[in-house]
């Protein structure tokens, strides 16, 4: 392997701390997502690791990302996105959170986001999984983590619908018009996509092998980093703003009540 150039003197000070924790993490991950991706006991797995993969990664980087990571360096270029994507990140969801009060709606959205991106770095790992095998009977576990994720990510309607009713709503009334409707539309674009998931699921070893791979890395290619961003956006943009433009707290209470009128997305009943 090529010697590696040692940049970190190139960087800004926050980065290279991200950097060398990335560097002492990258090993270490590539066996998580080994072992996540082919877990038996898919519940101790996600618990015993869930945090460890939080850390590292899961608002900003792909499970392709990861293996790049952990195959041979990072191209300087994507080393300092990736990195000042994650300070960034970080800081801001860790401020937003810690801005909110104990059981207000905004913690239970953010809380939300966290496991939705879980299960999307677990579809990522699956899917680099599969994509290593010829064929259906090589991947049997990988299949069955795959649907079992997809039946965790499958019922989130219940979180957009929280989103859409509630929060976009508030901010329409407040007089935040286009927000809401761009939110609105990118909701249907990763229904979308999450419906075409499903469809993936539910004809996982049936349909050709090669032909159903083409259509997974096709559909999640896409689907993983729109979510990513989606939620970003979400949480630099739309839910600072409806703090700012909503002040009264009698109105978020309402909100929190009215949040939990509407059912639990899958995940939480876990």
């Amino acid at each position: 392997m090529k010697r590696e150039t040692d940049i970190t003197n190139l960087l800004q000070r926050d980065q290279r701390k991200v950097l060398r924790d990335l560097r002492s993490q990258v090993k270490e991950l590539n066996e998580v997502l080994k072992v996540v991706a082919t877990a038996q006991d898919v519940n101790a797995t996600r618990k015993e690791h869930m945090e460890f993969l939080g850390i590292v990664g899961s608002r900003t980087l792909t499970a392709r990302e990861m293996e790049m990571a952990a195959q041979g360096g990072i191209p300087f270029d994507e080393l300092r996105r990736i990195t000042g994507r994650k300070i960034e990140a970080c800081i801001q969801n860790e401020s937003l959170r810690n801005s909110l009060g104990q059981g207000h709606i905004l913690r239970m959205i953010l809380a939300e986001h966290e496991m939705i991106l879980y299960h999307i770095n677990d579809l990522e790992a699956v899917a680099l999984l599969l994509g290593k095998c010829k064929a259906w009977s090589d991947g049997t576990r990988a299949v069955e983590k795959f649907k079992y994720v997809m039946g965790q990510l499958g019922n989130m309607d219940s979180h957009q619908e929280r989103e859409e009713q509630i929060i976009l709503a508030a901010l329409h009334a407040s007089g935040c018009e286009d927000l809401p409707e761009t939110i609105k539309r990118e909701h249907a674009k990763l229904r979308k996509g999450k419906n075409e998931l499903r469809s993936l699921a539910n004809c996982a070893g049936v349909e050709d092998f090669e032909r159903w791979m083409g259509r997974l890395e096709t559909v999640l290619n896409i689907y993983g980093p729109c979510t990513k961003q989606h939620i970003f956006t979400e949480e630099r943009v739309i839910y600072p703003r409806a703090l700012k433009v909503i002040q009264d707290p009698t109105k978020w209470a309402n909100m929190k009540a009215a949040a939990d009128s509407i059912s639990l997305s899958a995940f939480e009943n876990n």
